[in-house]
Formats: structure tokens, C-alpha cells, sequence
């Protein structure tokens, strides 16, 4: 490589590196990168110290404000996702993400719910005198029962 000149390292001049000198090609050395850290620590400190930090551990925000003593707010309806036709006719549905039979409870609902009846279409469940069905599809089981059939004469 002739022709290509290069910085001296300290090492091919016999002696110790002078002051404050870095090789070619190394980063910053440890004191300039400890001084990075502090200057931005005090100009990011009153920012930063001002900040709350929030407790992972405390309860939501919504169940805090919940006085003592009082009735929660109540839950969302549950929403059925999926039913299962099992061997024979065995059911299970997937409702608000979780996999239930005939006879389990529902526990996201409020009150919790007890699982019915499941059929093809829909879940029925029931807590005490009352009663909710949920459907896959609302108001598809009626649509498919009123259905005409095409006449005999078109069918094969």
C-alpha cells in the first residue's frame, strides 16, 4: 500500500500516549462519556424529578374510585365468540375468551352467570329468575328458519 499514509499510534513511537490522545478509530474513552451522562442528568433532572411515577402495584384508576362499601359499576356484556360442536353433541362455547360447558359458571359477568344451554347458534345463561342469550350471529337462527326452500322440481 504504498502511498497511503497514516496517523503514528503511540505505540510505534516508543513512548506514552500524549494527554487526552485517542488511537484512529476508538470511540469516546470512559471521562467523556461520564461527562455526557452528567450533562444531560442536570439538564434532564428537574424535568425528569418533577414527573410522578406510577405505582405498577395500585389497582386501576377505575376500581379505586370505587367508594367503600358500594356497588361496582357493572360489566360489559359478555360477548360469545365461538361454539364447539364436540363428538356426538357435546358443545362448548368461547365466551369473553374463555372455554365453557353446559352446567360452568360465567364469572365475567355481573352477576355471574350460570351456562344453560348450548346449541348451535346460541348460549343461554341464567343467574337466579334471570336469563340472557347470546348469539354468534344476532338474528341469524330466525333468518335460516324462515328461509324458503327452492321447489322440488329445481332441486337434484
Amino acid at each position: 500500500m504504498a502511498g497511503v499514509l497514516s496517523a503514528p499510534r503511540a505505540a510505534d513511537c516508543g513512548g506514552p500516549p500524549p494527554v487526552g490522545a485517542k488511537e484512529l478509530g476508538s470511540g469516546p474513552s470512559f471521562l467523556e462519556r461520564r461527562w455526557v451522562a452528567v450533562l444531560a442528568a442536570a439538564a434532564l433532572g428537574p424535568a425528569a424529578a418533577s414527573a410522578p411515577v406510577a405505582d405498577p402495584t395500585r389497582p386501576p384508576a377505575a376500581v379505586q374510585h370505587v367508594a367503600a362499601g358500594a356497588e361496582p359499576a357493572p360489566l360489559a356484556t359478555p360477548r360469545l365468540q365461538m361454539i364447539v360442536r364436540g363428538p356426538g353433541e357435546s358443545r362448548s362455547a368461547l365466551i369473553d375468551g374463555r372455554p365453557l360447558r353446559t352446567g360452568e359458571l360465567l364469572t365475567s359477568s355481573n352477576p355471574p352467570m350460570r351456562v344453560l344451554r348450548i346449541t348451535d347458534h346460541s348460549v343461554e345463561l341464567g343467574a337466579g329468575g334471570v336469563r340472557a342469550t347470546l348469539e354468534l350471529v344476532p338474528g341469524a337462527e330466525a333468518a335460516v328458519r324462515g328461509a324458503e326452500r327452492p321447489p322440488a322440481a329445481n332441486r337434484r
